[in-house]
């Protein structure tokens, strides 16, 4: 078969030699070295916070629904019709995602700050118009948030270091997770929708101005190219 090849096609190029990068036993100091120092900070005060105010959202909307005096039975209702807004920003993401005029930097950053504010119009939301529209806005635009920055912030690290620095900056947001979904039910509870909701606008407003002044642009850079 190679003699066939060889007749037909001629000869054939030397194959192109790659760089194989594996991954590489990495200490957490490394994270804070001159070269990834800033997105380190960024990242993990980023992680930490964007739980409260995704979650904030995401798992507490029908205990703020009963806390607005809805039945059980209309939060359900009111519950499912926000929840189609996932399946829709998700599918919107593919649009946006790798955009070079909407880079994922400032769909983290912008939409973040978005968010902050409907769920802040969520919190003074007292008909069912309201609290749908304001509702579904918030779920379309936190899986847009959510789309890019999961791509975002694993793309900040070289190879050899990635799922290591991933690792430990994921595990902040689920310490984010827990300790937000304790504190924010009983801000509800004393404070109302308003209060939490203003808690998690202004967690909103410092992962806007964290990832806005920290972080690099994303989209339609090499890998490796951005991650140094």
């Amino acid at each position: 078969m190679e003699n066939v090849a060889m007749r037909e096609k001629g000869s054939l190029e030397e194959p192109l030699q790659v760089q194989v990068i594996t991954s590489q036993r990495v200490r957490i100091s490394e994270l804070f070295s001159n070269e990834y120092r800033r997105r380190t900070v960024m990242l993990w005060i980023f992680e930490f916070l964007q739980a409260g105010v995704y979650y904030g959202f995401a798992s507490l909307a029908p205990s703020v629904l009963a806390s607005k005096g809805f039945t059980l039975v209309h939060t359900l209702e009111y519950s499912m019709l926000i929840y189609t807004s996932y399946f829709l920003s998700s599918l919107a993401s593919v649009f946006i995602i790798d955009s070079q005029k909407f880079d994922r930097k400032w769909q983290v950053s912008i939409v973040m700050l978005l968010m902050g504010i409907t769920g802040l119009a969520f919190g003074f939301a007292i008909t069912p118009v309201e609290v749908i529209a304001t509702g579904f806005l918030f779920g379309f635009l936190s899986n847009i948030f959510s789309n890019a920055f999961h791509q975002y912030g694993a793309e900040l690290y070289p190879t050899r270091m990635r799922a290591f620095a991933d690792g430990v900056q994921y595990s902040l947001s689920r310490l984010g997770n827990y300790v937000w979904l304790s504190v924010l039910p009983l801000v509800l509870a004393k404070y109302g929708a308003v209060g939490m909701y203003a808690v998690v606008f202004v967690m909103a407003v410092i992962v806007t101005l964290d990832v806005g002044i920290l972080g690099p642009r994303a989209s339609k850079i090499e890998l490796e190219e951005l991650s140094h």
